[in-house]
């Protein structure tokens, strides 16, 4: 089986890194060795995987989620998509997937609304995991003024609103066109996700 094929098989949650696959490996090739991957919500590693694809030699991928299979009824979840009874604790498989690829995978657990980074630049950010007030802002005001001139981020939700009511799912995008100085759009990838060019500049919260 390639890496490829194994990257297929990793479960994912309906909008996973497989419907994505081709955008995810194409903008990870793009990153610098100086610069890191940052990838928000990665659940099993289907995003991940693929990131490890594409990412250059000495590139970091640096994993940010609970891998609490108590948050966010992921057990129902698992069961309605991939027919699988999942642990408490999630780490253990995602780092399994992983094991597989050619790639420095670093691994943070927890509530990514209470993490902070002081790390290396970041030149791709991908993000799977909340697209309320909360989530959003707590993110940007983490990352953001980490991101390397011209960063790739991937929002793998934004386009959620159009078939979820509601203001939890709408935040995300109201967010960006606040702060369209700062966020270039170049596409749209799958059926729910975008990605834009970090430009820069000041955030509106």
């Amino acid at each position: 089986m390639s890496l490829r094929d194994l990257a297929d098989s990793i479960p994912e949650l309906g909008h996973g890194g497989r419907v994505i696959e081709d955008t995810l490996i194409r903008f990870a090739g793009l990153v610098h060795p100086s610069e890191v991957i940052v990838d928000i919500g990665p659940y099993l590693g289907s995003t991940t995987a693929y990131l490890a694809l594409g990412a250059q030699p000495g590139v970091t991928i640096h994993a940010f989620d609970t891998w609490d299979a108590d948050i966010c009824d992921l057990r129902a979840k698992s069961r309605y998509y991939h027919k699988t009874e999942l642990p408490q604790d999630l780490r253990p498989l995602f780092l399994a997937n992983l094991a597989p690829f050619a790639a420095r995978v670093v691994t943070h657990q927890g509530d990514v609304r209470k993490v902070t980074w002081a790390g290396p630049l970041i030149g791709l950010f991908v993000d799977d995991i909340g697209v309320d007030r909360h989530y959003v802002e707590a993110k940007m005001r983490a990352f953001s003024s980490h991101f390397a001139p011209g960063a790739v981020l991937v929002l793998m939700d934004y386009y959620w609103h159009e078939t979820k009511r509601g203001e939890a799912f709408d935040y995300q995008r109201r967010f960006v066109e606040r702060n369209a100085h700062a966020f270039r759009f170049l596409e749209r990838a799958g059926a729910i996700a975008a990605v834009f060019e970090w430009e820069g500049g000041a955030l509106v919260y």
